[in-house]
């Protein structure tokens, strides 16, 4: 990371004709790393950020659109059609946790990722008996939120996010 010339660029420019949403500047920062660590999982390589021959190749190769997701318009309207009993809220967590970018990925500190729109952690994936492949599926990473959320009937699987919720929503108490 922190890497800026025309490789990264060009390294951008297939990422965007993949179908990933991000700034061609030619800047690798987060988010281009982010969008490689998807296109890796997706073509089948080691999802680890880092731009190999294999990813190379398989970014030149490629003819699909790897990257290609719901807008956040059709993420917030499934999010409200499945959780009935706090859609606002739950709109509010997941915007927090993810921008509602069913591709957003984040690495933890114990090599372990959190994945998609409510960013669920490898644990917890494996717990659902989902992938990280699954994961990456709007619609199926909102119903495992919602699975998570059945099962305490509150967002405390997402503390910081429901805070900042409470705190941001009118008449919240902000603890």
């Amino acid at each position: 990371m922190g890497q800026s010339d025309a490789c990264v660029h060009e390294l951008q420019s297939l990422l965007a004709r993949a179908g990933g949403k991000l700034d061609i500047d030619g800047a690798f920062g987060p988010v281009t790393q982010m969008r490689v660590v998807v296109f890796q999982l997706r073509s089948g390589l080691t999802p680890n950020g880092s731009v190999d021959e294999r990813t190379k190749r398989a970014l030149y190769e490629n003819a699909g659109k790897p990257l290609g997701t719901w807008t956040p318009e059709r993420v917030t309207r499934r999010i409200r059609e499945v959780f009935t009993e706090d859609p606002e809220r739950a709109v509010g967590i997941a915007d927090c946790a993810s921008l509602l970018d069913p591709l957003y990925t984040l690495p933890n500190s114990n090599a372990t990722r959190n994945w998609g729109v409510f960013q669920l952690y490898d644990g917890t994936l494996r717990k659902l008996g989902g992938t990280r492949e699954q994961a990456l599926d709007p619609d199926w990473n909102i119903r495992a939120a919602h699975r998570l959320w059945a099962l305490t009937h509150d967002f405390s699987a997402w503390q910081a996010c429901d805070r900042a919720y409470r705190a941001g929503s009118k008449g919240g108490k902000g603890s």
